[in-house]
């Protein structure tokens, strides 16, 4: 196996770039629950993030315990061990509405025009829209697939020019 093929925290850092900033500059606090290593709380806006690059199903139930217990919503950014433009970077939530949480699976990054950071299903279903003060779950969107598909192209590319930065 050659050094391109290995998982490096690296990798996960330059996938969630894009979610750190729109959450700002804020201070995070590293948790455990089960969620992959580097996972942190961010107390302020009510989220925990984390990466990995194996399946959401192994992931299910601590990020429901994590989601319960700090009574955040919790993000996960499933990626290869090198994204790249072939290998999509899926991102799966738990979300607390009312007085219980649920899943949403396969959400892809979305750049609106303005540079606001989304997590979009990619159609017609809900999606959340990434703020300083944390998750906004939006149940219509207002995009049109033109605008859809434009915006997931921009955040495609901003993830992989992100990873391809020093990846010597």
């Amino acid at each position: 196996m050659n050094k391109a093929d290995t998982y490096s925290p690296r990798t996960t850092e330059r996938v969630l770039h894009a979610v750190r900033q729109a959450l700002g500059l804020a201070v995070v606090e590293p948790v455990g629950f089960g969620l992959p290593p580097g996972a942190v709380l961010y107390r302020r806006a009510g989220l925990v993030i984390a990466g990995t690059s194996c399946a959401f199903s192994l992931f299910k139930e601590p990020m429901m315990t994590a989601a319960h217990d700090l009574g955040a919503d919790i993000l996960l950014a499933r990626h290869g061990a090198h994204p790249e433009v072939l290998n999509p970077v899926p991102w799966d939530a738990i979300v607390w509405s009312s007085k219980s949480p649920f899943s949403l699976k396969d959400l892809f990054l979305f750049e609106g025009r303005s540079g606001d950071t989304w997590l979009v299903e990619g159609g017609d279903g809900p999606c959340l829209h990434v703020t300083p003060s944390g998750l906004r779950l939006v149940m219509v969107p207002t995009f049109t697939r033109s605008e859809l598909h434009q915006g997931m192209c921009r955040a495609a590319k901003r993830i992989v020019q992100r990873a391809t930065q020093g990846s010597n």
